[in-house]
This record gives structure tokens, sequence and C-alpha cells, in this order.
């Protein structure tokens, strides 16, 4: 399991070096840390008790809870929102995950939780949209959180369309050499929080799958369209599996962009493998897509 964590450092003073009236060198070590760093630097876990109490807690507590507390308290209106614009949350990995599966970060982020604690062995949907979220800003481990999470305003419903256009160099699946040509299709998936009940809200639809083509396969697919209620928020995911009518399709590749991140217009989508590289075989991956994103307050539809 795996969080982003901050690190106290142990600051060891220098020595102290003395001469005595007999001329022999007397030496004594301190060592010691220092509290105003260790403060700002070393979080502590602690449980809930009401948002007014923990609020009175310091800067260095942090509320630690499981998903399903988690799912419990998004259920109290806007209250964790407005903790976690003074102080910190990480909600981690209910105990019953025994196959080491993952939590839809999604509503712990649309409450504001800066750490989601997420199995980082396990490639799943859920992990591979944290990829993409910390993608944004270089892989630097931070990302500011959205305007609106401090500013109480919310933000404008979009309808966004994609179409799947073509796809570039498509790999087989983990990178294999060797093996039969891939029978690949492309699921666009949309991840999004309701306005309403601030649950989850997930939708995906796919193309059909070509055969023994994963050079330069083409789609003649209609538009997907889906109605965004927070774009702020919300991702997109692209994910490319190979066909297999004897077993379970593979995963070829994937990835997750913020819809706050799309941008209008003919997009060429870069594929991640399953351990979110890129490189070797998928060095040149992608998909080409074609973009339409418009508010859903415009009077002239995108349709």
């Amino acid at each position: 399991m795996v969080s982003y964590r901050l690190y106290s450092f142990n600051i060891k003073l220098p020595y102290i070096t003395q001469l005595s009236p007999k001329a022999t060198v007397s030496r004594q070590e301190s060592v010691s840390f220092s509290p105003e760093l260790s403060r700002i630097t070393m979080f502590h876990g602690v449980r809930l008790t009401t948002f007014e109490e923990s609020r009175k807690n310091g800067k260095d507590c942090m509320l630690s809870i499981n998903e399903s507390k988690a799912r419990k308290m998004n259920k109290v209106g806007g209250k964790w929102t407005k903790f976690n614009t003074t102080h910190l949350s990480r909600v981690y990995p209910s105990g019953t995950r025994l196959d080491s599966s993952n939590f839809n970060p999604m509503i712990s982020w649309s409450n504001g939780v800066q750490m989601c604690a997420l199995n980082i062995q396990t490639s799943d949907p859920s992990r591979r949209l944290n990829d993409g979220r910390f993608r944004q800003n270089g892989n630097c481990g931070y990302v500011l959180k959205p305007e609106t999470m401090s500013s109480g305003k919310k933000s404008d419903q979009l309808k966004v369309s994609i179409q799947i256009l073509s796809g570039t160099c498509l790999p087989k699946p983990k990178g294999e050499r060797k093996g039969e040509n891939i029978d690949p299709y492309v699921q666009v998936t949309m991840f999004d929080v309701s306005l309403h009940d601030g649950k989850d809200r997930i939708f995906d639809k796919s193309t059909n799958h070509l055969v023994r083509n994963g050079f330069n396969p083409i789609w003649q697919h209609d538009k997907f369209k889906f109605s965004v209620h927070r774009p702020d928020i919300a991702m997109l995911q692209f994910t490319v599996w190979d066909r297999d009518l004897a077993a379970a399709d593979r995963l070829i590749g994937s990835a997750s962009v913020p819809v706050s991140c799309v941008r209008e217009g003919y997009r060429s989508v870069h594929l991640f493998d399953s351990n979110n590289k890129r490189n070797g075989p998928f060095e040149c991956a992608a998909l080409l897509v074609e973009v339409g994103i418009k508010n859903k307050s415009q009077e002239v539809e995108m349709w």
C-alpha cells in the first residue's frame, strides 16, 4: 500500500569542543531535532470525533479514515469539504480488500481530500485514474486543488463528445513480442461526481473491435457523448483492449486525463502500459481522437 508521505528530519547539532585547564580536549556531542521543522513536515493520523472538535487540532494532525467511513462522510453536506480547506485528510482502502484492489478516489477528491492511499501493485482503473491526476503537473506528486474547493462556487456543467478515429503502433498485451495479432477496441469511460447527491457517476462506451490490426487500426464509429456534472473533478479514461473470444479481454494500454485539461479538436492520446510507463513497445503507441466541448447552459447544442 502506498501513499504520499512527508518525512520529518532529525537534525544533528555540531560537535562542541572545549579546551580544559589541563589542555585535554573534551568533546561533547548533542543530538536533537527541530520541533519547528517537525511540526510542518510530520503528520499525525487522528480519528474523527466531530468536525468542530477536529478543527481544533493542530495543522500537523491529519484525519485518517478508511473508504467506508469516507462514503458515509460524503453525505454530510459540505462539512468535510470545508474541513479540508484548513486541515488534511487521508483515505485508505478497506481491510476487506484482500485482493489488494482499490477504491474509486473520485468521491474523496470531490470532498477536497489531499491523500488517497492506493495499492500501487494493482493495475486497475482507480490506480490509472490516480496516475492521470498527478501527471498533469509533471509527475511531481503535487496538484493544486481546483478553485471551486475553496471558493464554494460550482463549476459549469459540460457536454463532452469523443470520437475515436484511429490508433498507431498498438503493441501486444504486456509488450509481448510473440503471439497472434491483436483485435483491438477502445473503451472510453467518464468518471464524474453527481451534483445532487455527491455519488460517483461512471459511464463507459466502447468501439467495435478490429480483426488483426494493431499497427494502424481505424474505427468507423459515432461520437460518444457525456454530460459532465463536475468538470473540475471529472476524469476521462481511454483504455485499449485486445478482444479474446476464448478468455477475458486483455489490457493493452490506457491513458487518464482530467476533464479540466482536455482541449477541443483533433488530439493525440499517448498510451501507457499497465505500470503507467511509456517506453519500449509503448513509445509510439497512441490514439487519434476528436474532442468537442460545450457548456451545458449554451443554447446551441453540440451534437
